[in-house]
């Protein structure tokens, strides 16, 4: 992120702009810590409301007047997949691309199927019910679930079942006390003012990701 939001910096600094976006979902972004094996390496923080603060921050030394635009920060990528259907543009779901191991797929696929933003995509377009329009995947874990040589993909999908299911987060509370550390940096950064008012609409978000996820579920099976 640092990389492409300096060139995208730097392009503002030529052509006289003084905002540059950001675009992803906000359950991505704030990437919880679902549990250990995910944490540090492996776990993304490119787009996190804290990542882009501290990015504006440095960049302001540069540019006082420069802004990042985070237009999604508080929505599911299923709320997101929706706006296909209220322009009318399903048929660039297909030729958009989502996985993050592209690079080992067959050629006829444009999708592996296997890793956490391929998952996350077939499950957003269940819950918005634009399946039909998707793109293919080399392993498809709907109408084949990976077997014991597929781990990490198994994993993968109880990972987002657990997290839709709000173990032991069924409250704001629990919530809090379940992820303090991703709480307290989602605060400090999300945008708005009021500390409540910040914390309620980040377990909103989280709860309506769980919907999203269970409804998608039931319309896979």
């Amino acid at each position: 992120i640092f990389l492409f939001s300096a060139i995208a910096f730097s392009m503002c600094h030529c052509f006289n702009k003084n905002s540059f976006y950001v675009y992803e979902n906000g359950i991505t972004s704030m990437n919880l810590s679902k549990q250990a094996d995910v944490i540090n390496a492996r776990a993304s923080r490119t787009t996190h409301p804290k990542t882009l603060g501290l990015l504006l921050k440095f960049y302001k030394l540069l540019n006082p007047s420069i802004n990042i635009i985070a237009p999604y920060y508080n929505q599911t990528k299923a709320e997101i997949m929706v706006m296909f259907r209220k322009y009318n543009a399903m048929n660039l779901i297909a030729s958009s691309v989502s996985c993050s191991s592209s690079r080992k797929r067959p050629e006829q696929s444009t999708h592996c199927g296997c890793c956490s933003q391929c998952i996350d995509r077939r499950f957003s377009l269940y819950a918005a019910e634009l399946n039909d329009y998707d793109a293919e995947y080399t392993n498809d874990f709907i109408h084949s679930f990976p077997d014991n040589d597929n781990k990490e993909t198994k994993q993968r999908i109880y990972i987002t079942m657990r997290l839709a299911n709000l173990e032991d987060i069924s409250t704001q509370e629990a919530f809090v006390s379940k992820y303090p550390d991703d709480v307290t940096a989602l605060i400090a950064y999300w945008q708005g003012s009021n500390a409540d008012d910040k914390l309620d609409e980040i377990y909103n978000l989280v709860c309506r990701y769980g919907k999203s996820v269970m409804m998608a579920a039931t319309r896979m099976r």
